[in-house]
Protein backbone atom coordinates (compact mmCIF):
# COMPACT_ATOMS: atom_id res chain seq x y z
CA UNK A 1 0.00 0.00 0.00
CA UNK A 2 1.53 3.48 -0.94
CA UNK A 3 2.20 5.61 2.16
CA UNK A 4 -0.26 9.15 2.19
CA UNK A 5 2.22 11.55 0.43
CA UNK A 6 2.57 9.42 -2.52
CA UNK A 7 -0.84 9.21 -3.24
CA UNK A 8 -1.10 12.16 -3.22
CA UNK A 9 1.34 12.96 -5.46
CA UNK A 10 -0.19 10.54 -7.74
CA UNK A 11 -3.80 12.78 -8.01
CA UNK A 12 -1.94 16.16 -8.29
CA UNK A 13 -0.20 14.41 -11.09
CA UNK A 14 -3.07 12.84 -12.73
CA UNK A 15 -5.47 15.86 -12.49
CA UNK A 16 -2.48 17.82 -13.80
CA UNK A 17 -1.51 16.23 -16.65
CA UNK A 18 1.76 15.16 -15.59
CA UNK A 19 3.86 12.23 -16.33
CA UNK A 20 1.82 8.85 -14.24
CA UNK A 21 3.90 7.00 -11.70
CA UNK A 22 4.04 3.95 -14.48
CA UNK A 23 7.15 6.14 -15.75
CA UNK A 24 8.85 5.70 -12.97
CA UNK A 25 7.86 2.17 -12.87
CA UNK A 26 5.43 1.79 -9.89
CA UNK A 27 2.14 0.52 -9.58
CA UNK A 28 -0.59 2.19 -8.11
CA UNK A 29 -4.16 2.32 -6.34
CA UNK A 30 -6.66 5.44 -6.39
CA UNK A 31 -9.45 5.75 -4.87
CA UNK A 32 -11.76 3.01 -2.98
CA UNK A 33 -11.46 -0.43 -2.91
CA UNK A 34 -13.54 -2.45 -4.82
CA UNK A 35 -16.24 -4.54 -2.47
CA UNK A 36 -17.62 -7.59 -3.59
CA UNK A 37 -21.14 -8.60 -2.12
CA UNK A 38 -20.45 -11.66 -0.10
CA UNK A 39 -24.09 -13.14 -0.74
CA UNK A 40 -22.79 -13.40 -4.62
CA UNK A 41 -19.91 -15.35 -3.88
CA UNK A 42 -19.32 -18.69 -5.02
CA UNK A 43 -16.70 -21.23 -5.65
CA UNK A 44 -15.85 -23.88 -8.06
CA UNK A 45 -14.80 -27.02 -6.69
CA UNK A 46 -10.96 -26.60 -7.80
CA UNK A 47 -10.68 -22.83 -6.41
CA UNK A 48 -10.62 -21.83 -2.83
CA UNK A 49 -10.90 -18.94 -1.93
CA UNK A 50 -7.71 -16.71 -3.15
CA UNK A 51 -5.55 -13.54 -2.25
CA UNK A 52 -4.95 -12.26 -5.45
CA UNK A 53 -5.96 -12.30 -9.41
CA UNK A 54 -3.29 -10.59 -11.72
CA UNK A 55 -5.18 -9.88 -15.21
CA UNK A 56 -3.21 -9.13 -18.07
CA UNK A 57 -4.66 -7.46 -20.97
CA UNK A 58 -3.01 -5.35 -24.21
CA UNK A 59 -6.47 -4.11 -25.40
CA UNK A 60 -7.89 -0.42 -26.03
CA UNK A 61 -9.87 1.60 -23.57
CA UNK A 62 -13.12 0.33 -24.70
CA UNK A 63 -12.02 -3.15 -24.65
CA UNK A 64 -10.50 -3.40 -21.25
CA UNK A 65 -14.13 -1.85 -19.89
CA UNK A 66 -15.71 -4.67 -21.42
CA UNK A 67 -13.65 -7.11 -19.39
CA UNK A 68 -14.54 -5.44 -16.41
CA UNK A 69 -17.95 -7.04 -17.30
CA UNK A 70 -16.24 -10.83 -16.33
CA UNK A 71 -13.64 -9.98 -13.99
CA UNK A 72 -16.42 -8.66 -11.79
CA UNK A 73 -18.00 -11.68 -11.32
CA UNK A 74 -14.41 -13.92 -11.79
CA UNK A 75 -13.84 -11.95 -8.34
CA UNK A 76 -16.36 -12.50 -6.58
CA UNK A 77 -16.55 -16.29 -7.91
CA UNK A 78 -13.01 -16.49 -6.47
CA UNK A 79 -13.52 -14.10 -3.14
CA UNK A 80 -10.39 -12.53 -4.29
CA UNK A 81 -8.58 -9.97 -2.07
CA UNK A 82 -6.84 -8.07 -4.42
CA UNK A 83 -6.93 -7.76 -8.24
CA UNK A 84 -3.69 -6.50 -10.31
CA UNK A 85 -3.98 -5.56 -13.43
CA UNK A 86 -1.56 -5.38 -15.99
CA UNK A 87 -2.95 -3.27 -18.72
CA UNK A 88 -2.02 -0.90 -21.90
CA UNK A 89 -5.16 0.59 -21.85
CA UNK A 90 -5.50 4.36 -19.90
CA UNK A 91 -8.99 3.08 -18.77
CA UNK A 92 -7.56 0.07 -16.85
CA UNK A 93 -5.31 3.20 -14.86
CA UNK A 94 -8.77 5.19 -14.24
CA UNK A 95 -10.52 1.78 -13.13
CA UNK A 96 -7.80 0.99 -10.79
CA UNK A 97 -9.73 1.98 -7.08
CA UNK A 98 -12.98 2.97 -8.65
CA UNK A 99 -13.74 -0.91 -9.80
CA UNK A 100 -13.40 -4.85 -9.38
CA UNK A 101 -9.69 -3.66 -10.24
CA UNK A 102 -7.25 -2.40 -6.92
CA UNK A 103 -3.99 -1.95 -8.58
CA UNK A 104 -3.12 -0.90 -11.93
CA UNK A 105 0.70 -1.66 -13.65
CA UNK A 106 1.67 -0.37 -17.17
CA UNK A 107 3.16 -3.31 -19.19
CA UNK A 108 6.10 -1.39 -19.65
CA UNK A 109 7.21 -0.39 -16.22
CA UNK A 110 7.35 -4.33 -15.77
CA UNK A 111 8.56 -6.06 -19.27
CA UNK A 112 5.13 -7.91 -20.27
CA UNK A 113 6.70 -7.69 -23.79
CA UNK A 114 9.20 -10.65 -22.45
CA UNK A 115 6.42 -13.18 -22.19
CA UNK A 116 5.81 -12.45 -26.22
CA UNK A 117 8.82 -13.96 -26.56
CA UNK A 118 11.00 -16.81 -25.94
CA UNK A 119 14.42 -15.94 -26.12
CA UNK A 120 13.83 -13.26 -23.55
CA UNK A 121 14.18 -13.72 -19.64
CA UNK A 122 11.44 -12.73 -17.64
CA UNK A 123 11.95 -9.66 -15.42
CA UNK A 124 12.32 -10.53 -11.93
CA UNK A 125 9.75 -8.08 -10.52
CA UNK A 126 7.11 -9.73 -13.42
CA UNK A 127 8.42 -12.75 -12.05
CA UNK A 128 7.86 -12.17 -8.78
CA UNK A 129 4.18 -10.70 -9.27
CA UNK A 130 3.21 -14.27 -11.31
CA UNK A 131 4.81 -16.46 -8.71
CA UNK A 132 2.89 -15.07 -5.60
CA UNK A 133 -0.70 -14.52 -7.79
CA UNK A 134 -3.26 -17.26 -6.49
CA UNK A 135 -5.06 -16.94 -10.22
CA UNK A 136 -3.94 -15.30 -13.58
CA UNK A 137 -6.24 -14.02 -16.23
CA UNK A 138 -4.80 -13.77 -19.03
CA UNK A 139 -6.31 -11.71 -22.12
CA UNK A 140 -3.35 -11.59 -24.52
CA UNK A 141 -4.38 -14.85 -26.17
CA UNK A 142 -5.62 -18.45 -25.68
CA UNK A 143 -4.01 -21.19 -23.93
CA UNK A 144 -2.63 -22.46 -26.98
CA UNK A 145 -0.53 -18.82 -27.55
CA UNK A 146 2.87 -18.43 -26.25
CA UNK A 147 2.31 -16.27 -23.49
CA UNK A 148 0.34 -19.14 -21.52
CA UNK A 149 2.85 -21.29 -22.15
CA UNK A 150 5.54 -18.77 -20.59
CA UNK A 151 3.28 -18.10 -18.02
CA UNK A 152 3.24 -21.69 -16.84
CA UNK A 153 6.65 -21.65 -16.74
CA UNK A 154 6.73 -19.20 -13.92
CA UNK A 155 3.08 -19.03 -12.30
CA UNK A 156 2.55 -21.08 -8.91
CA UNK A 157 -1.29 -20.75 -9.35
CA UNK A 158 -4.23 -21.25 -11.73
CA UNK A 159 -3.71 -19.66 -14.93
CA UNK A 160 -6.72 -18.91 -17.61
CA UNK A 161 -5.97 -17.59 -20.91
CA UNK A 162 -8.78 -16.23 -22.57
CA UNK A 163 -8.67 -15.02 -26.73
CA UNK A 164 -10.09 -11.57 -26.82
CA UNK A 165 -11.29 -12.17 -30.01
CA UNK A 166 -14.33 -12.58 -31.66
CA UNK A 167 -14.47 -16.13 -32.33
CA UNK A 168 -16.30 -17.49 -35.53
CA UNK A 169 -19.21 -18.83 -33.18
CA UNK A 170 -19.69 -15.64 -31.72
CA UNK A 171 -19.55 -13.44 -35.02
CA UNK A 172 -21.73 -15.83 -36.93
CA UNK A 173 -24.08 -16.48 -33.86
CA UNK A 174 -24.30 -12.34 -33.05
CA UNK A 175 -23.68 -12.63 -29.21
CA UNK A 176 -22.16 -10.22 -27.30
CA UNK A 177 -18.21 -10.88 -26.56
CA UNK A 178 -18.51 -10.91 -22.92
CA UNK A 179 -20.38 -14.10 -23.49
CA UNK A 180 -17.37 -15.57 -25.45
CA UNK A 181 -15.00 -14.56 -22.38
CA UNK A 182 -17.40 -15.95 -20.06
CA UNK A 183 -17.43 -18.82 -21.38
CA UNK A 184 -13.69 -19.71 -21.75
CA UNK A 185 -13.70 -18.75 -18.45
CA UNK A 186 -15.83 -21.52 -16.90
CA UNK A 187 -14.13 -24.04 -19.42
CA UNK A 188 -11.48 -23.74 -17.60
CA UNK A 189 -12.68 -24.88 -14.28
CA UNK A 190 -13.61 -21.36 -13.06
CA UNK A 191 -17.37 -21.28 -12.60
CA UNK A 192 -18.54 -17.34 -12.51
CA UNK A 193 -21.92 -15.85 -13.28
CA UNK A 194 -23.27 -14.17 -16.52
CA UNK A 195 -20.95 -11.18 -17.16
CA UNK A 196 -22.46 -7.81 -15.20
CA UNK A 197 -22.18 -3.89 -16.84
CA UNK A 198 -19.05 -2.73 -16.10
CA UNK A 199 -18.94 -0.39 -12.66
CA UNK A 200 -16.82 2.83 -12.28
CA UNK A 201 -17.54 4.58 -9.22
CA UNK A 202 -15.95 8.04 -9.70
CA UNK A 203 -16.31 10.80 -7.44
CA UNK A 204 -19.05 13.55 -8.39
CA UNK A 205 -18.42 17.02 -7.33
CA UNK A 206 -22.24 17.83 -7.62
CA UNK A 207 -25.31 16.62 -8.82
CA UNK A 208 -25.18 15.96 -12.89
CA UNK A 209 -26.29 19.29 -14.72
CA UNK A 210 -29.83 19.25 -15.56
CA UNK A 211 -30.35 19.31 -18.96
CA UNK A 212 -26.63 19.06 -20.15
CA UNK A 213 -25.97 16.81 -22.90
CA UNK A 214 -22.01 15.26 -23.87
CA UNK A 215 -21.49 14.74 -27.65
CA UNK A 216 -18.80 13.27 -28.74
CA UNK A 217 -18.55 12.45 -32.29
CA UNK A 218 -15.39 10.91 -32.65
CA UNK A 219 -14.02 6.99 -32.78
CA UNK A 220 -10.65 5.45 -33.04
CA UNK A 221 -11.72 4.88 -36.44
CA UNK A 222 -13.19 7.28 -39.15
CA UNK A 223 -15.81 4.14 -40.38
CA UNK A 224 -17.39 3.69 -36.91
CA UNK A 225 -18.24 7.40 -37.04
CA UNK A 226 -21.90 8.33 -37.56
CA UNK A 227 -21.72 11.46 -40.06
CA UNK A 228 -20.48 15.04 -38.88
CA UNK A 229 -23.79 16.18 -40.40
CA UNK A 230 -26.03 14.39 -38.29
CA UNK A 231 -24.54 14.99 -35.11
CA UNK A 232 -24.76 18.68 -36.23
CA UNK A 233 -28.69 18.40 -37.19
CA UNK A 234 -28.93 16.77 -34.21
CA UNK A 235 -27.60 19.27 -32.22
CA UNK A 236 -29.90 21.84 -33.54
CA UNK A 237 -32.57 20.05 -32.61
CA UNK A 238 -31.31 19.99 -28.80
CA UNK A 239 -32.15 23.67 -28.56
CA UNK A 240 -33.67 23.19 -24.79
CA UNK A 241 -29.99 21.32 -23.67
CA UNK A 242 -26.85 22.09 -22.25
CA UNK A 243 -25.46 20.97 -25.18
CA UNK A 244 -21.14 20.29 -24.97
CA UNK A 245 -18.96 18.56 -27.66
CA UNK A 246 -16.32 16.24 -26.40
CA UNK A 247 -13.40 15.69 -28.71
CA UNK A 248 -10.11 13.88 -28.03
CA UNK A 249 -6.44 15.09 -29.19
CA UNK A 250 -5.93 12.97 -32.59
CA UNK A 251 -9.66 14.13 -33.74
CA UNK A 252 -8.04 17.39 -35.40
CA UNK A 253 -10.61 17.87 -38.70
CA UNK A 254 -13.25 17.06 -36.05
CA UNK A 255 -12.37 19.96 -33.67
CA UNK A 256 -12.34 22.30 -36.55
CA UNK A 257 -15.90 21.64 -37.84
CA UNK A 258 -17.38 21.68 -34.21
CA UNK A 259 -15.34 24.93 -33.71
CA UNK A 260 -17.11 26.74 -36.59
CA UNK A 261 -20.16 25.64 -34.98
CA UNK A 262 -19.11 28.04 -31.49
CA UNK A 263 -20.64 26.14 -29.26
CA UNK A 264 -19.46 24.84 -25.91
CA UNK A 265 -16.51 21.87 -26.84
CA UNK A 266 -14.08 20.29 -24.06
CA UNK A 267 -10.85 19.06 -25.84
CA UNK A 268 -10.02 15.95 -22.98
CA UNK A 269 -6.51 14.11 -23.83
CA UNK A 270 -6.70 13.07 -20.41
CA UNK A 271 -8.64 10.23 -19.41
CA UNK A 272 -9.81 11.14 -15.98
CA UNK A 273 -10.32 14.33 -17.02
CA UNK A 274 -12.75 13.29 -19.65
CA UNK A 275 -14.74 10.96 -17.07
CA UNK A 276 -14.61 14.23 -14.34
CA UNK A 277 -16.78 15.62 -17.45
CA UNK A 278 -18.78 12.54 -18.32
CA UNK A 279 -20.15 11.97 -15.01
CA UNK A 280 -21.79 15.63 -14.66
CA UNK A 281 -23.73 14.83 -17.58
CA UNK A 282 -27.30 13.98 -17.28
CA UNK A 283 -26.97 12.45 -21.14
CA UNK A 284 -24.30 11.03 -23.54
CA UNK A 285 -24.32 10.53 -27.36
CA UNK A 286 -21.39 9.28 -29.17
CA UNK A 287 -20.00 6.49 -31.66
CA UNK A 288 -18.84 3.29 -30.53
CA UNK A 289 -15.62 4.05 -29.01
CA UNK A 290 -13.79 3.91 -26.15
CA UNK A 291 -15.09 7.08 -24.60
CA UNK A 292 -18.46 5.81 -25.15
CA UNK A 293 -17.65 2.87 -23.29
CA UNK A 294 -16.33 5.10 -20.58
CA UNK A 295 -19.04 7.05 -20.15
CA UNK A 296 -21.50 3.82 -19.70
CA UNK A 297 -19.71 2.51 -17.17
CA UNK A 298 -19.70 5.74 -15.32
CA UNK A 299 -23.37 5.11 -15.46
CA UNK A 300 -24.18 8.22 -17.33
CA UNK A 301 -27.92 7.30 -19.51
CA UNK A 302 -26.33 6.78 -23.15
CA UNK A 303 -27.55 6.98 -26.51
CA UNK A 304 -24.63 4.11 -28.79
CA UNK A 305 -25.12 4.71 -32.78
CA UNK A 306 -23.47 1.96 -34.87
CA UNK A 307 -22.41 2.21 -38.14
CA UNK A 308 -20.52 -0.82 -39.42
CA UNK A 309 -19.12 -2.80 -36.35
CA UNK A 310 -21.69 -5.46 -35.02
CA UNK A 311 -23.57 -3.92 -31.96
CA UNK A 312 -24.68 -8.11 -30.94
CA UNK A 313 -20.72 -8.39 -30.09
CA UNK A 314 -19.57 -4.92 -29.50
CA UNK A 315 -21.91 -2.56 -27.78
CA UNK A 316 -21.84 -1.41 -24.43
CA UNK A 317 -23.77 -2.83 -21.25
CA UNK A 318 -26.36 -1.92 -18.68
CA UNK A 319 -30.39 -0.68 -18.58
CA UNK A 320 -28.66 2.72 -19.08
CA UNK A 321 -27.52 2.33 -22.49
CA UNK A 322 -29.68 2.98 -25.75
CA UNK A 323 -28.64 1.47 -28.81
CA UNK A 324 -29.08 2.50 -32.33
CA UNK A 325 -28.15 0.42 -35.20
CA UNK A 326 -28.15 1.13 -38.93
CA UNK A 327 -31.60 0.04 -40.97
CA UNK A 328 -29.95 -1.78 -43.39
CA UNK A 329 -26.43 -1.79 -45.65
CA UNK A 330 -25.53 1.53 -45.87
CA UNK A 331 -28.05 3.45 -44.48
CA UNK A 332 -27.07 4.96 -41.37
CA UNK A 333 -28.80 5.79 -38.24
CA UNK A 334 -31.57 8.44 -39.06
CA UNK A 335 -31.68 12.24 -36.82
CA UNK A 336 -35.05 11.06 -35.76
CA UNK A 337 -33.90 8.21 -33.97
CA UNK A 338 -30.88 9.56 -32.05
CA UNK A 339 -33.34 12.41 -31.35
CA UNK A 340 -36.42 10.30 -29.84
CA UNK A 341 -33.73 8.02 -28.00
CA UNK A 342 -32.04 11.69 -26.35
CA UNK A 343 -35.62 12.56 -25.46
CA UNK A 344 -36.80 9.14 -23.77
CA UNK A 345 -33.56 9.20 -21.47
CA UNK A 346 -33.83 12.71 -20.44
CA UNK A 347 -37.64 12.30 -19.62
CA UNK A 348 -36.80 8.77 -17.34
Amino acid sequence: MLDDRLQMAIMVRLRRGRTPPEALGRSYTVGRRWESAAAGVHRDGDFAAVSSIVVLHQGAIGDFLLTLSVLQPARAALGAQRLTAIASAPSAMLASGHSAVDVWISPESIGLYRLFRRDLEISDRLRGLLATADCILNFTGGPGEIVHERLSEVAAGRIISIDPRPSAATRTGHRHITAQWAEAICAAGLAIGAPSPPVIRLHRACAPAPGRVIVHPGSGSPHKCWPFERFAALADRLTDADLVWMLGPAEGALARRVAARDEPALMESDLTRAAEQLVEAAAYVGNDSGITHLAAALGVPSVVIFTTTDPCIWRPLGEHVTVLAPPGEDEPVEVDAVFAAIGRLRAA
